[in-house]
């Protein structure tokens, strides 16, 4: 399977690049989406939910579980447990080459 080369003028080429986007992407989604996600953010404020970021209501519709941590009490203790993690493999691995270093004896 080679290149086929076709001589085309640029311009040529840059329309029916054109074409092609713009058979790809209807004109009319992005008016689509935005009323979708207006529509959504009116529906959010009924119920006193205030989106700071309306682009994200539609990534905000596919999560299955959401966690708050006002006062970053979970994120303080999973880096903790992180830590500690850490610190008990390395004493784990100093006493392994201790005991390997005195059973070679």
């Amino acid at each position: 399977m080679g290149v086929v080369v076709l001589k085309q003028p640029a311009k040529t080429v840059i329309v029916r690049v054109l074409d092609i986007v713009t058979i790809a992407v209807p004109p009319a989604l992005p008016a689509a989406m935005t009323v979708g996600s207006i529509y959504a953010q009116s529906r959010l404020k009924k119920k006193a939910i205030f989106c700071i970021s309306p682009q994200r209501i539609n990534l905000c519709g596919k999560l299955k579980c959401i966690c708050f941590d006002k006062v970053n009490c979970i994120f303080t203790i999973i880096t903790c447990m992180i830590i500690y993690y850490c610190i008990f493999i390395i004493i784990i691995t100093i006493v392994q080459y201790y005991i390997s270093i005195i059973a070679n004896k």
